[in-house]
């Protein structure tokens, strides 16, 4: 399902979803230039919202990171 992308940070990610899913809920997302999936946990999912919380081991920050570097590249 596709997730317009509102905020993104190394912690996690917030977004506009048309699927709701409940919260404690373990995913993969798949992000540009990450390299892979980031592993994250669903924190809310409400009214069209989802916000999630990204795995803090190092693997899945430095997919992060490389999805961050390539947004500030593009500014």
């Amino acid at each position: 399902e596709p997730v317009e992308v509102r905020d993104l940070s190394r912690g996690g990610l917030a977004g506009t979803c048309a699927r709701q899913v409940m919260p404690g809920t373990e995913l993969e997302l798949e992000l540009p230039g990450a390299g892979g999936p980031i592993p994250c946990r669903v924190l809310r999912s409400e009214a069209g919202m989802l916000a999630v919380t990204f795995r803090q081991d190092a693997e899945s920050l430095a997919r992060v990171d490389r999805v961050l570097a390539g947004l500030g590249a593009a500014r």
